[in-house]
């Protein structure tokens, strides 16, 4: 993210670096400062840059490392030129990784090399930072509703009023936000979504309201005057879902063509793509529709009665046994391993509030009311964080998993990360 990185000839690289070029003799000092974070999946490596220092960082696995014998060991690498903070990515969970680097200036000799230092990357989810109130957070007078994470790493939290607030890291730690003109001037927006192309938000009115890179935003009616609650898209299609059943489904945002359904009498409030080829969305009374092609939408035959309002589906691609969990209002949970048989679920660790969002990123994670937060490897046994500071009491409506960070948004600009 912050840097190129370049599979190179190991051997070559050390040969380049210890070599001295004719054209200088000038050696730059070790870099300062050096320090390694281990992150989910990742690493972050920080110093003192200096202007005008080209930074060589090396890495493989293991506990320690040198620049004549790094080449050897798995997982070997080189990036340069190297950006403090610089976030090296692809790291497995679990796995120690030996750090340290070098400099070279205006095509001289590499200078000294810094100290040997080991990370070992672990999933995300445990601990929390908490952000609300901050300088450069999100503004407490807002409730936000719906965060999502997508291209040029941005994050996009949506809210009241139709408030649209994008997030970008600056250096390690804190998100930095700022507000957007999101031209929505019909309510509120209660959802959003990254497409691998755009932004689709959607809100009061039936209006959807869209954005490729998440500041210039275009707004069209997806043929309702019902309020839009969540969005997903699937198959070829973007479909859009809301309050009295709405179902509406469009290939072409721009043109502004869409095909409404009401399936269900019941308030849909949650919409998800969830293994290949299977559209969920949910809703109050237990509802569950599923659909292949946006267009037909059927009960699973197998799903429990519940009267609470299911609000969130996702499916854990690298759990133990992969599988989809389902959670709702109650601490409701239902899990499916097939899309066919359903199971409800204790709830998750006991908790009784309303779960209204749910993410699976390297593991699952539920955030609800009062500021409820909760992870699980299994999707089936849930754990409350170990740590959440400063303690969140506002409800949490949406959460997102972006660059080896769960991040999650809520009422009065409530929100936090974890790395």
């Amino acid at each position: 993210m912050l840097g190129k990185l370049l599979r190179i000839g190991l051997i070559a690289g050390y040969i380049l670096l210890s070599g001295c070029s004719k054209s200088s003799t000038s050696k730059p000092d070790s870099p300062q400062g050096f320090a390694v974070t281990a992150g989910d999946g990742q690493v972050v490596v920080t110093w003192n840059q200096v202007a005008d220092v080209q930074y060589w960082l090396f890495l493989a696995e293991g506990t320690v490392i040198s620049l004549n014998d790094y080449f050897n060991q798995p997982g070997a690498r080189v990036i340069t030129p190297a950006y403090s903070p610089q976030i090296v990515n692809g790291l497995l969970n679990g796995t120690s990784y030996a750090f340290l680097m070098n400099a070279t200036q205006n095509g001289g000799p590499a200078g000294a090399t810094t100290a040997s230092l080991a990370a070992t990357p672990r999933l995300a989810g445990g601990t929390w930072s908490t952000a609300t109130g901050l300088t450069n957070s999100l503004p407490t007078g807002i409730n936000f509703e719906g965060i999502a994470y997508g291209g040029g790493g941005i994050f996009v939290a949506v809210g009241q009023g139709g408030a649209i607030y994008t997030g970008y890291y600056s250096g390690v730690g804190q998100i930095i936000w700022g507000p957007q003109t999101s031209n929505f001037t019909f309510g509120d927006l209660h959802g959003v979504v990254w497409t691998g192309a755009l932004f689709v938000a959607v809100g009061d009115g039936g209006y959807v309201d869209y954005s490729a890179d998440g500041v210039t935003w275009f707004v069209v009616n997806a043929g309702t005057n019902n309020a839009l609650r969540a969005v997903t898209t699937g198959n070829g299609y973007y479909i859009v879902v809301g309050d009295a059943g709405t179902i509406a489904v469009s290939t072409q945002l721009s043109t502004g063509t869409w095909t409404v359904q009401n399936p269900t009498a019941q308030n849909l409030v949650g919409a998800s793509l969830l293994l290949p080829g299977y559209i969920f969305v949910l809703g109050a009374n237990g509802t569950l529709l599923v659909s292949t092609d946006g267009v037909t939408w059927s009960t699973p035959p197998g799903l429990p009665a519940v009267a609470a309002t299911l609000r969130a589906a996702s499916w854990g691609t690298a759990a133990p046994t992969p599988l989809v969990a389902i959670v709702g209002d109650n601490g409701t949970l239902i899990t499916s391993p097939d899309i066919v048989n359903y199971t409800l679920q204790a709830k998750p660790a006991g908790s009784s509030a309303n779960l209204l969002s749910l993410w699976y990123g390297s593991r699952f994670v539920t955030v609800g009311t009062g500021g409820t937060i909760l992870y699980s490897d299994d999707g089936i046994n849930w754990t409350v964080p170990a740590t959440v500071s400063p303690a969140i009491a506002q409800n949490l409506n949406g959460v997102t998993y972006g660059n080896g960070d769960y991040v999650t948004v809520g009422d009065g600009g409530a929100n936090a990360q974890s790395n």
